[in-house]
């Protein structure tokens, strides 16, 4: 293991010999089934031939995710002609937009259209993060061999489990939210002005006050721009979720032997598929592939996340990366890239980057304590070490109204670490406490699950963020409160509660109305640094 800022020298190489750029042109292609596809091209000025970096995108082209990269001419003063694609049925591109349907097919022929541009070497990269991630995936497992690099961030993996649901609950805010918002332009897209203005109003004030909150009136009056219903209400083990899923596709992109280099963030709500993709991929030794994790949240990729400064060595350094990254295999540089340690981790208490050969393995068992009084008194609940001498029972009810807020986390707003103070009303909630960790633990992510008395199972969560360092390192006192989910070790109650029917909807911390007794004196087993997967 070895220390080494992002922003080496080495990364940092990337500003060298830019290269005046050419005004961007539009461009179409026609696939297979006669549906045109719109793209806008930047040049480099100069005579090539120049590989070619591939951006398919889902939200408009113009926009070529310049929320986490550098503008596409950016990229193109580095000896790159980049193609910023609209996929089928998005912005001006032609044809009708079904979730993951054709990513695979449309990707493969984007590909071999973008290799044959003028200008071109014939060699193609694919960038982009979140639903440009996946859809690289997605084009890897029927790509042709002009294909040679990938990149990417971010993106779901399992469209099942860690993107439509959470351990079997559909993740309701997330995937209303998101939905609406791909219906939206679905339906400007489509010219139903009547339809967009009323999903647009909705995409920006949730509607999750009607009397069946994951049925919104909305979504019912307009299930042809939105694949909400499908995610919804799709059984877990029906062939729908591996026809559009990239897990299931592991052995059509290992055939391929692209390298790939995978972005994640510790507070991105797709951090579990970014870890299991890099664990797949590596296990089939097709192909070097690199995982670099940083303190972010989804974006942007800087150095302040919540309420905590995770310094200079956080903030920047990807789009040089990713330079160093393509120029190693789509112009033949031996720049060194592909021998430095496949795994660069953020420490989140040092604030410095960390390099690994392989994950790292290492478990350390955690104790729940208290005198019961954990609800009430901010100073009682304890994790601690070793178990109590004789075990207790806390009980935590929530009061639906007077819900705790989602705060941090992955999904919490405003998103990343929030301190005890950033929580406002949640202050008084149940909290646990722990005495200073003496010995430094990177821990992945496991839950404790209890089912109380009575007919409504419990879950007690416990977010433990990898890499995290003791709150003594961050000057805080002994026996400093976690509050939910977004303290270094990011320790919160939540339930899934299923009122007599199964797959009921996650809530998030305080949200319901469920009473959830804790077995004081449990072990939470299996705290290691090393990733469900889902």
């Amino acid at each position: 293991m070895t220390a080494r800022p992002l922003d080496a020298p080495d990364a940092r190489g990337a500003r060298a010999q830019r290269l005046a750029t050419l005004p961007a042109e539009t461009m179409a292609m026609t696939t297979r089934d006669g549906v045109r596809l719109d793209a806008d091209i930047y040049r480099p000025a100069g005579d090539g031939p120049f590989p070619v970096l591939l951006m398919r995108q889902a939200y408009g082209r113009r926009i070529a995710c310049t929320l986490c990269y550098a503008h596409p001419r950016w990229y193109a003063s580095h000896g790159y002609i980049v193609v910023v694609q609209d996929i089928r049925g998005r912005g001006t591109s032609e044809g009708v937009f079904t979730l993951g349907r054709d990513d695979a097919e449309d990707g493969a022929q984007s590909i071999a259209w973008a290799a044959a541009l003028p200008g071109s070497n014939g060699r193609v990269g694919m960038y982009g993060f979140s639903y440009q991630g996946y859809n690289q995936f997605m084009a890897a497992s029927l790509a042709g061999p002009a294909l040679r690099a990938l990149a990417p961030a971010m993106a779901p993996w399992d469209p099942r489990e860690g993107w439509s649901h959470s351990q079997g609950a559909f993740r309701l805010q997330s995937s209303l939210g998101w939905a609406l918002q791909l219906a939206a332009e679905t339906a400007r897209h489509d010219g139903d002005a009547e339809a967009y203005t009323e999903i647009a109003r909705a995409a920006k004030a949730l509607p999750l006050n009607e009397q069946r909150p994951a049925h919104p009136g909305v979504m019912d009056r307009y299930p042809e721009h939105s694949h909400y219903a499908t995610w919804r209400d799709t059984p877990r083990d029906h062939t729908y979720w591996q026809d559009i899923s990239p897990a299931a596709r592991v052995a059509a992109m290992a055939e391929r032997r692209v390298p790939t280099l995978l972005v994640a963030g510790w507070y991105d709500s797709f951090l579990e598929g970014s870890l299991a993709s890099w664990h797949a991929l590596q296990a089939t030794r097709a192909a070097p592939v690199h995982l670099v994790v940083g303190p972010w949240g989804h974006f942007p990729w800087v150095r302040r996340q919540g309420a905590l400064d995770f310094g200079p060595d956080a903030d920047g350094g990807m789009d040089a990366l990713h330079v160093r990254w393509f120029d190693r295999w789509l112009k033949d540089e031996d720049n060194g890239v592909d021998h430095e340690a496949p795994l660069r981790l953020f420490d989140l208490g040092r604030k410095a980057w960390q390099d690994f050969a392989t994950w790292p393995h290492r478990t350390q068992s955690l104790y729940l304590s208290g005198t019961g009084l954990a609800s009430l008194d901010t100073a009682d609940g304890n994790l601690r070490d070793h178990p109590d001498d004789a075990p207790g029972v806390d009980a935590v009810v929530t009061d639906p109204w007077r819900p705790a807020p989602s705060v941090g986390g992955a999904f919490g707003s405003p998103a990343g670490r929030r301190g005890p103070r950033g929580h406002g009303r949640s202050r008084r909630r149940p909290h646990l406490h722990h005495a200073p960790v003496r010995r430094a633990a990177r821990v992945g992510r496991r839950r404790h699950r209890r089912t109380p008395r009575g007919r409504r199972p419990a879950e007690l969560r416990h977010r433990l963020h990898p890499l995290a360092r003791t709150a003594r390192r961050q000057g805080d006192s002994p026996g400093r409160r976690l509050s939910p989910p977004a303290c270094e070790r990011g320790t919160g109650i939540a339930r899934r509660a299923r009122h007599g029917s199964p797959g009921r909807h996650l809530r998030h911390t305080g949200t319901g109305g469920s009473l959830a007794p804790v077995d004081r004196g449990r072990r939470l087993p299996g705290l290691r640094a090393q990733p469900r997967h889902r």
